[in-house]
């Protein structure tokens, strides 16, 4: 008997969990398009993170990048949180989703990366033509070298 109690109650679980109904949600009839509901989601992200490393800026400049988004993608936050919760409650199309910011996401890393270094590059040739002019012209390069010291000073006087 002993047996036999936790076998009913593992199919008395079971049978409840069957039979439970899962109801699937309606369509919105404002549906952000897969298309563009993945931009939105991609522009959310970026915008997010940017917040996360510069909030301030955003503060003092007044912006307000979910507001931006949504003007930017022509939607409105209904639409985009009705579109979300019918995305979310079908797996598959989510999955797909989120498989397409996921590769937008890695090609836009790639692409910034390569940015950075030829702006690296760039900035290595533009100090080597002033080293170079520097060398020919010495009261410039003292010139160049009292600013510097005086933006420093001017720096050092305003964080205290």
């Amino acid at each position: 008997m002993k047996r036999k109690l936790p076998l009913l109650c593992i199919f008395g679980l079971v049978f409840l969990i069957s039979c439970q109904s899962i109801e699937k949600l309606e369509k919105p009839k404002n549906l952000i398009p897969e298309d563009k509901m993945a931009e939105v989601l991609i522009d959310l992200a970026i915008a997010k993170s940017a917040r996360s490393v510069n909030k301030k800026i955003f503060i003092e400049k007044g912006v307000h990048p979910v507001t931006y988004i949504y003007k930017k993608h022509q939607i409105d936050s209904t639409s985009f949180i009705e579109s979300n919760k019918w995305y979310s409650a079908n797996l598959e199309a989510y999955e797909q989703l989120f498989n397409r910011i996921k590769d937008s996401v890695e090609k836009s890393k790639i692409k910034y990366e390569r940015i950075v270094k030829i702006e690296d590059s760039i900035q290595k040739v533009k100090d080597s033509i002033r080293r170079a002019e520097n060398k020919a012209n010495p009261k410039k390069e003292l010139k160049r070298m009292d600013q510097e010291i005086e933006a420093a000073k001017k720096k050092r006087a305003y964080k205290n």
